[in-house]
């Protein structure tokens, strides 16, 4: 029978978080001028869930992993499957492998976006007749592909009303984001924090290649397991292999870009600065190329978002973003930072969004102390029922002896006869004489 497959989307997290009322998704008053229509009193701050739509596990990895191509590969458009001839190394969230449950020690990734340890694939292909992934049973061919995880650190995510470090980037229009100023860097680690898509380098290519071949050896002098050696003669070709990268093509220089601002720690999830602090930016520096390079601001809010046509329409500068990408919006308050004739040209528009921010608090606390209540209800009642006292027994008192009463005989017993002569002997012993009456009395005990 043929094993059914199952798709990696099975295994995506909904990440689909709701809008904030009055956000990018809201109508405008022009809209509404035209005829166009008012979201009824009662819902007006309803959130809506926008659509998921079923994703191929092309489409998974190419949504949530960054990847170092060949120099000289042609870039693809965002929502595009990447290539896996073109692709040197990809750069994953840490994962768990599915055979030895650990996490993946020298990680490959699979054609269905799975990744295992490279030992544990060996073994795998070894004692496996037919080669296909074991968690989603896809065919799986012999060429894996290199994967670095990406560390992130919870420490660095955003939070309301503290500080965030953001850098400046330049976003070519036909290219890819590179942070520019003090922050530029030829790295291909500090690319990657900002582009989605990097050329690979030689000596990039090498170090991962030494850092794998050094891992295993260092598991290698505590334990020999089977797959280790192959996977060790793997990455030493892999090394051999780094001296023939190419050198990447130079970014391109002198192109109209878009600047925008985005956090600088590695993440999964892409945070840049809203487009209304950008305004309010600029507006107080005049020129993109006045913008600071780096830039330390309050969090006011934190929207989360998933990138759909719309915000590729509204915010340009996210064009290389896929489809379905988690995003975060952060807008900060620039009281006390910036010049207060800034601030205060732009005041209604950032009371509004402030207002905003209250009335979404409002709502998430409500929600949140009526789930609780909900909570505590269930759990009372829980233990009320597992505490209530047994029921009385249904007892009849009038069954009960009167005291001094003489106790009752235990039940007699009945005797079976097996034979006639049993039974005679029986009737024989069972004659008395009680005040000169005879009589038969039948006893188990004679």
């Amino acid at each position: 029978m043929p094993r059914k497959y199952v798709p990696i989307t099975a295994l995506l997290d909904d990440f689909s978080l709701d809008e904030e009322p009055g956000g990018l998704g809201a109508p405008k008053r022009a809209d509404l001028a035209k005829g166009g229509t008012q979201t009824p009193r009662a819902s007006r701050h309803r959130l809506k869930r926008p659509e998921r739509r079923q994703l191929s596990s092309q489409q998974y990895i190419n949504m949530t992993c960054r990847f170092v191509l060949k120099p000289g590969t042609v870039f693809p458009l965002p929502d595009e499957v990447v290539d896996f001839e073109s692709v040197l190394r990809a750069v994953a969230a840490p994962a768990g492998c599915p055979i030895c449950l650990e996490t993946a020690v020298v990680p490959r990734m699979l054609s269905c976006g799975h990744i295992m340890c490279l030992p544990c694939f060996f073994r795998f292909l070894k004692y496996s007749e037919e080669h296909v992934c074991p968690v989603c049973g896809e065919p799986t061919p012999r060429a894996v592909t290199n994967v670095s995880f990406l560390p992130a650190d919870p420490r660095f995510l955003p939070q309301l009303d503290h500080e965030v470090v953001l850098n400046l980037v330049s976003k070519p229009l036909s290219g890819f984001p590179r942070p520019v100023g003090e922050a530029l860097s030829s790295e291909v680690e500090d690319q990657l924090r900002y582009s989605r898509l990097v050329y690979g380098t030689e000596a990039y290519c090498a170090k991962e290649s030494t850092r794998e071949i050094q891992e295993l050896e260092d598991l290698m002098s505590e334990n020999v397991e089977e797959g280790y050696a192959q996977a060790l003669a793997a990455c030493k070709a892999d090394l051999a292999s780094a001296s023939k990268t190419s050198k990447p093509p130079a970014p391109p220089a002198g192109k109209p870009s878009y600047f925008y601002y985005q956090t600088a720690f590695e993440s999964p999830t892409t945070y840049v600065l809203s487009p209304l602090d950008i305004t309010v930016l600029k507006a107080c520096f005049g020129e993109y190329s006045d913008f600071p390079s780096l830039l330390i601001a309050k969090v006011d809010n934190i929207i989360h978002k998933t990138v759909d046509n719309d915000i590729r329409k509204r915010m340009k500068f996210l064009g290389h973003i896929p489809t379905d990408a988690p995003l975060v919006l952060l807008e900060c308050d620039w009281r006390g930072v910036l010049p207060a004739e800034v601030v205060s040209k732009f005041g209604k528009q950032l009371s509004e969004r402030r207002k905003r921010r209250k009335t979404r608090d409002r709502i998430d606390n409500k929600r949140r102390q009526k789930a609780e209540q909900e909570s505590d209800s269930r759990m009372r009642a829980e233990v009320l029922v597992e505490t209530s006292p047994p029921e009385p027994a249904n007892i009849n008192l009038t069954e009960l002896p009167s005291l001094g009463a003489r106790p009752a005989p235990p039940p007699r017993t009945a005797k079976w006869v097996d034979s006639q002569a049993e039974f005679d002997e029986m009737m024989a012993n069972a004659y008395v004489t009680k005040r000169g009456r005879r009589k038969i009395v039948l006893s188990s005990n004679h």
